[in-house]
């Protein structure tokens, strides 16, 4: 089994965690709490990095597998580790249904460019190169999570630029195809970690290092704000370009409708 350490990783040992502390530990709740005064939010992103890496740091899933050739001898960590990343996902779910000023954030407060700009945090996909380049996993997997993690990560902060001044109708298809591609990237990389579980895909190189700190504390943090951001564009749209904030720098046109949310 891959054993992450500052010796094996390098650098990416502390980079990984750092940026996670950079983006959810300092610029959300600090967005969160002086550009839209609101606690609850700025709280809720600092303890998610808190709680993520602090939970992680002692391997608690790593330690739950037995690596044994009957894979549901490895059932139960595997389903540790699963619910750990579901937790932050629940909570979003149920903010979303129950808490009106929760969706009203997100689809009529705050410029979608933000939520494109804030992925620029997907640059620590160059540590699963680094894992590749030292040797340490050279499977299939950590090449596509992180080459296209690294594509996602460069081009977040020129289209967030291009949305604010152009507007996110205009940008639809430029938004939808950066969108896609951010998208695919975590759904496909999900279904071979699943896949990779089952044996049934390169069954004789186990990519449990990600239950391995410190890419396990990326999962309920970096990932979970992945799928959040993409799905919001994805499953309310019209919503999005139709939404006065989201209009052309410079545009004090109403928003045309507010009724088009599908999420």
């Amino acid at each position: 089994m891959t054993v992450l350490t500052p010796e094996s990783l390098g650098a990416f040992y502390y980079i990984m965690p750092g940026l996670a502390a950079l983006y959810f530990g300092i610029i959300a709740p600090v967005y969160f709490y002086k550009v839209h005064s609101n606690t609850t939010l700025a709280i809720g992103f600092l303890l998610l990095f808190l709680v993520a890496f602090v939970v992680s740091y002692a391997d608690p899933f790593i330690d739950s597998l037995y690596f044994s050739p009957n894979i549901m001898d490895d059932f139960n960590g595997v389903m540790l580790y699963n619910i750990a990343i579901s937790v932050p996902f629940s909570v979003i779910f149920f903010a979303w249904l129950k808490v009106p000023w929760f969706s009203d954030i997100f689809l009529k407060m705050m410029p979608y460019y933000v939520m494109i700009g804030f992925q620029s945090y997907r640059i620590c996909g160059l540590g699963y190169l680094e894992i590749v380049r030292r040797g340490l996993n050279e499977d299939f997997f950590f090449l596509w999570v992180g080459t296209l993690d690294l594509i996602v990560s460069l081009t977040a902060i020129p289209l967030a630029l291009a949305v604010k001044k152009n507007g996110l109708k205009k940008m639809k298809n430029w938004v939808l195809a950066w969108t896609l591609m951010g998208f695919g990237d975590v759904t496909i990389s999900f279904v071979l970690y699943f896949l990779n579980w089952l044996k049934l895909y390169h069954a004789d190189n186990s990519l449990a290092v990600l239950m391995v700190y410190p890419v396990s504390g990326i999962m309920p943090t970096f990932v979970v704000g992945v799928f959040f951001t993409h799905l919001v564009f994805l499953l309310n749209m019209d919503a999005l370009m139709d939404a006065k904030i989201n209009a052309p720098e410079g545009d004090d046109s109403e928003s045309v409708s507010e009724s088009t949310s599908l999420l």
